[in-house]
């Protein structure tokens, strides 16, 4: 009985473990702009979105503009860099503040608003 338990609670462990998704995985996907900490929306703002995908591209929609960049993800999973490919501009760095499946807020490099955004 007591190795019965054991087994039990070690193949928890992997199943458990085994499911979760990397940082990697729950970005990817298309995210449409929540609220921007300390300001006021227009319903219009409400429709920009970001598009990741698990090649490195990002796609910014923005009522009929888009723009495509390239992004990484940090060693630690913390930061996500992010550039133009058409190679202007500057290189955008945004702290993870959270992400799960539904959600995902980060913060700019240099600036104290924080980004929310929902999954689509």
């Amino acid at each position: 009985m007591k190795k019965l338990i054991i087994l039990s609670l070690i193949l928890s462990f992997v199943v458990v473990t085994g499911c979760k998704k990397s940082t990697k995985d729950m970005l990817t996907g298309t995210w449409k702009l929540k609220s921007v900490e300390g300001e006021t929306l227009k319903p219009e703002d409400l429709q920009n979105t970001l598009t990741f995908t698990a090649e490195g591209l990002l796609t910014t929609k923005s009522g009929t503009d888009s723009e495509t960049a390239k992004w990484v993800l940090s060693a630690d999973e913390k930061t996500i860099k992010a550039w133009s490919t058409k190679g202007t501009g500057d290189t955008l760095n945004w702290k993870i503040e959270k992400l799960d499946a539904k959600e995902f807020a980060f913060s700019m490099e240099g600036e104290n608003k924080k980004i929310t955004l929902e999954k689509q």
